[in-house]
């Protein structure tokens, strides 16, 4: 099983979670189909930016706290500008994780474990 099939795994898991921070029974179907729908793009773009397995699931994790947290402003889970608002959020979260990391010293065994 590859990384990425593992993490969301591990998501499908906060899937619950996700969910219990909204309302209205069709956002929680909105969230749902964005969940299933953009999921693998959300970790690919925080891959590109990160190049950092652990790093990109947090920056997955993270968007999906903010879609959440935001979906009342998404209409259509499936038309273009949900998936430029995601990509937007998944790759200003990422940069964020990649400014803090920038500016923390790295150890030997995060350097050693990242190419595991």
């Amino acid at each position: 099983m590859n990384r990425a099939a593992a993490f969301f795994r591990k998501v499908l898991l906060m899937l619950g979670f996700y969910l219990s921070l909204i309302d209205e029974p069709d956002d929680k179907e909105k969230f749902a189909e964005i969940f299933r729908s953009y999921g693998n793009m959300m970790f690919s773009k925080a891959m590109s930016v990160l190049h950092n397995t652990a790093l990109a699931e947090e920056a997955v994790q993270e968007s999906f706290l903010k879609i959440a947290k935001n979906i009342s402003k998404i209409s259509d889970p499936n038309c273009s500008k949900t998936a430029a608002f995601i990509v937007i959020i998944v790759r200003n979260t990422a940069l964020d994780i990649w400014r803090k990391r920038k500016k923390e010293p790295v150890s030997v065994e995060e350097v050693e474990m990242d190419g595991l």
